[in-house]
């Protein structure tokens, strides 16, 4: 039995492996009997992580994969969702990365901290945030859930502006209209089975994009593209 402090939350974490405490270590919390909600997971969906995996994993990690689906459900009937990206912040704005796997968030994330500091540039969460509406603002989270670098701050950020990460042989930032943002944001949106679920992902989707800023990043590996993104946000 594990208690896990995540996204101004405490939740109960019934587990079977011994993976899970130890990936949730820094969150780690007292027991208490004070708890937003309880999870756990059933041999069947660990089962059927390994059937969506691309490879053979250990029990302990498919079921915190599975364990994480499930507070990703709960989180999206409270005006909330996970999303797939990296979250950093600097100077006290919260910056989400996007792309589709593979086309080079961490490596425009770790350009950024090349270019203004770990100390100036935090990466709060490396590549699965939890967002969530409160008190009229839009809040991102660090987890556990974080990506292989394992970029992880328990701490939350204020989310101000979304980039669209794509490849090209030169550098370029241009503002990125809502509707033309809706379908890019949508792909990295984690959505459950539950039908009802999904419609409140729907609109935490159109929430997101009516409190943030929204952006098209075309750049290379170069770190000209990380001083030349933050430019074109700083003066949006």
């Amino acid at each position: 039995m594990l208690y896990i402090a995540i996204a101004d939350m405490t939740i109960k974490i019934n587990n079977q492996h011994n993976y899970l405490p130890w990936l949730c270590a820094k969150y780690t919390v007292p027991q208490t009997d004070d708890i937003s909600f309880s999870v756990e997971v059933t041999q069947e969906e660990i089962d059927a992580e390994q059937a969506d995996a691309t490879g053979p994993f250990n029990q302990g990690y498919l079921e915190s994969l599975a364990v994480y689906r499930k507070i990703a459900a709960k989180i999206s009937g409270m005006e909330g969702c996970l999303m797939h990206g990296v979250l950093m912040e600097m100077d006290g704005r919260g910056i989400l990365l996007c792309a589709p796997s593979g086309v080079g968030k961490s490596t425009h994330a770790k350009l950024w901290q090349e270019c203004f500091g770990k100390d100036r540039c935090h990466i709060v969460n490396g590549d699965k945030p939890l967002v969530l509406f409160r008190h009229g603002k839009l809040y991102g989270y660090g987890t556990p859930w974080c990506g292989k670098e394992g970029w992880s701050e328990n701490r939350k950020v204020e989310i101000t502006d979304i980039c669209f990460i794509s490849r090209a042989p030169q550098n370029s930032i241009i503002p990125l209209p809502a509707e033309q943002a809706l379908g890019k944001l949508l792909t990295q949106l984690y959505f459950p089975e539950d039908d009802t679920l999904k419609l409140s992902v729907l609109d935490m989707a159109d929430l997101i994009l009516s409190q943030t800023k929204t952006h098209q990043i075309l750049c290379n590996i170069e770190k000209e593209a990380a001083l030349l993104a933050q430019e074109g946000i700083w003066r949006s």
